[in-house]
């Protein structure tokens, strides 16, 4: 058996007495840790830190050396009783892989293709991606329909690699030493397997504060970096190299009329949702009342004869949804698992949050979640969350109308005088300015969570005045580079850019707060056939103009007095909707999931001047405060 499975790897650990890895099939989301460029020691290091992945894979921890690299893997099983266990080598020896996600559509790639078939003695998506890459080489990944992060070697080439999926929903972090090349899934573990420097990263560290994550490819470590979504890194002889296998891009015009694309999303998203609730595994979903999670749970109703739901609240009245949920949950029929959080559980989670993860949390609904994801793992291991639907089927009114502001505050027409000068008396009253040198100085200024100015004086008892003003520099061009790389109007590039920098950094906190608790979280919004249909709908498709639209931007009212007053966000989501759900449910205005600001607010002494998100970073910069020494 061992022989058959490591086909030339020189060690294999932890492999249970009588277990085929031939005898059953399995799907399974997991964690992954390693390294390329093996060295005497380097099987034992891994060894010792798998251990902190386990909440991510606690079915089983099995580690493989070979002559150039050590890869470990945790287990968590979503298909099968007797999943494949990791580390894989292909059937002839090839390629051996360390694989987290999920392959969704690994059933249709193996009706579809003979010789993929003959390679795998199960229905398997970890087979169907280690021997479909062994038969096609990474021309593969294009045929795959998942979320994934994995590791591999090709003993043919003496190649390692490292890899993402399209969006970033899996994450694998790399650190280079010398010349051996560490990564896990997780950045905490990477840092103490690697060794590598612990320094802090200013643009890592400004990029939080200001944006409420590391954008990119950065870490809040100099040591450490992100593989970004989409890429492929191959590493030799401890040399890496990025190559970019997908990206968003500027896709083909839709030429057919709004109901012939409403209808194709319609189709195309209930497809993602089918092939995303394969499991054997008992299965819920995330219900907070609003549109995105109402209607991913009534679809998924209609195919599961008891589906559980479950929705988190605050000790707060004003700000509780949970009777929103509960009412969606009545409707349709859902056995429902409300939870209510207080002030004095959340800043408890929160610091045990912070200290998981070994760095700030992004945003206050991040612990929110981690509670609730803590809730159902009593019984689950898969949830459907309605992540990247704003993204996708353009949500955020009050950012994504901004080029309306923009555009009559440039006006040049001497019949719109008088509209542009009210609409720059309105803006500077908001945001103190009006004299922004070009478009994305001013989509910056409203993105922000923080300003620049609020960012610096969090981060001066950490970082120098210069340092942060480089960081600046660096971060904002990235922002301003991906602007100038698209020629569509403001509005769709806005789209495009939310979808390559806010994304990945929503993604991570949600894979954060489920598999601290061993749950997959699975996304059908940001299925890429669906993303990639919409990108190329007209953006008068999905937030449409109501009547009044016209006149109420002639009175010089903003982007966010007209967004879901005189304007339509997410328009083909919402009709598509209406099959399965009632219009209250539809058309509530959007609330994002609020957090009390007490609940983050320093404890004891007199009540805090900053505005509450400065105090939420300054939160959280006392928790880590480990991370910035």
């Amino acid at each position: 058996m061992r022989a058959a499975l490591l086909a030339g790897a020189s060690r294999i650990l932890l492999v249970e007495p009588g277990f085929d890895w031939r005898g059953g099939e399995g799907n399974r989301v997991c964690g992954i840790i390693g390294v390329f460029g093996r060295r005497e020691d380097s099987l034992a290091r891994v060894e010792a830190h798998l251990g902190q992945l386990r909440h991510r894979g606690p079915d089983f921890q099995q580690a493989v050396a070979g002559d150039d690299f050590v890869f470990g893997h945790t287990l968590l099983s979503i298909i099968g009783a007797s999943p494949i266990r990791q580390p894989i080598t292909s059937s002839d020896g090839r390629l051996t892989v360390s694989y987290n996600g999920e392959i969704y559509n690994y059933l249709e790639l193996l009706d579809a293709d003979p010789e993929l078939r003959r390679r795998c003695t199960v229905r398997s998506d970890t087979q169907v991606l280690v021997e479909g890459l062994a038969l096609h080489g990474f021309d593969f990944l294009a045929e795959l329909n998942g979320i994934f992060a994995f590791a591999g070697f090709d003993r043919q080439r003496g190649t390692g690699f490292l890899v993402r999926d399209r969006l970033g929903v899996k994450p694998v972090y790399y650190a280079q030493v010398g010349d051996q090349v560490f990564f896990a899934s997780e950045l905490r573990p990477l840092m103490s397997l690697s060794g590598a420097a612990t320094e802090p990263d200013e643009e890592g560290w400004y990029s939080y504060a200001r944006f409420r994550y590391p954008l990119g490819e950065r870490s809040y470590y100099r040591g450490a970096r992100i593989v970004p979504p989409g890429t492929l890194l191959t590493v030799r002889d401890g040399t890496v190299s990025a190559s970019t296998w997908w990206t968003i891009r500027e896709p083909e015009p839709f030429a057919g009329s709004y109901e012939e694309a409403r209808e194709q999303a319609r189709a195309l998203l209930q497809d993602a949702v089918r092939i995303q609730m394969r499991s054997d595994h008992s299965f819920c979903t995330y219900l907070s009342g609003g549109l995105d999670s109402s209607y991913l749970t009534a679809v998924a109703a209609q195919q599961k004869e008891r589906l559980d739901t479950y929705s988190i609240g605050v000790t707060v009245p004003e700000l509780d949804e949970s009777a929103h949920a509960r009412r969606v949950a009545e409707c349709l029929g859902t056995v429902h698992h409300p939870y209510l959080l207080g002030e004095a559980e959340y800043r408890e989670r929160h610091a045990a949050l912070v200290r998981h993860l070994g760095t700030p949390v992004s945003v206050p609904n991040q612990v929110a979640l981690e509670v609730l994801s803590r809730e159902l793992s009593r019984d689950h291991r898969c949830v459907l969350s309605g992540e990247g639907a704003d993204e996708v089927f353009g949500g955020y009114g009050r950012i994504f109308l901004l080029p309306v502001d923009w555009e009559r505050m440039q006006s040049a027409a001497p019949e719109d005088a008088a509209l542009k000068g009210e609409v720059r008396r309105r803006v500077a009253e908001r945001d103190g300015r009006a004299d922004y040198s070009d478009y994305a100085a001013f989509f910056l200024r409203r993105y922000g969570y923080l300003t620049h100015e609020e960012s610096v004086s969090v981060l001066a008892p950490y970082f120098s005045a210069k340092a942060l003003g480089a960081a600046r520099e660096a971060v904002e061009g990235e922002i301003r580079s991906a602007f100038a790389g698209w020629r569509c109007d403001l509005q769709a590039r806005q789209l495009l850019l939310f979808q390559r920098i806010h994304l990945p950094g929503l993604l991570l906190r949600v894979d954060a707060a489920t598999m601290a608790h061993g749950v997959e979280a699975r996304v059908p919004f940001l299925d890429h056939r669906l993303l990639e249909f919409l990108n190329g709908l007209p953006i008068s498709y999905k937030m449409r103009r109501k009547q009044g639209f016209d006149a109420a931007m002639r009175q010089g009212l903003l982007s966010d007095e007209l967004s879901e007053v005189e304007d339509v966000p997410k328009a083909p989501l919402k009709e598509i909707a209406e099959d399965v759900l009632d219009k209250e449910t539809i058309w509530r205005r959007k609330v994002g999931f609020p957090i009390p600001s007490r609940f983050f607010a320093p404890e004891g002494g007199s009540p805090s001047a900053s505005p509450p998100y400065v105090q939420w970073v300054e939160r959280n910069l006392a928790l880590a405060s480990g991370a910035l020494r």
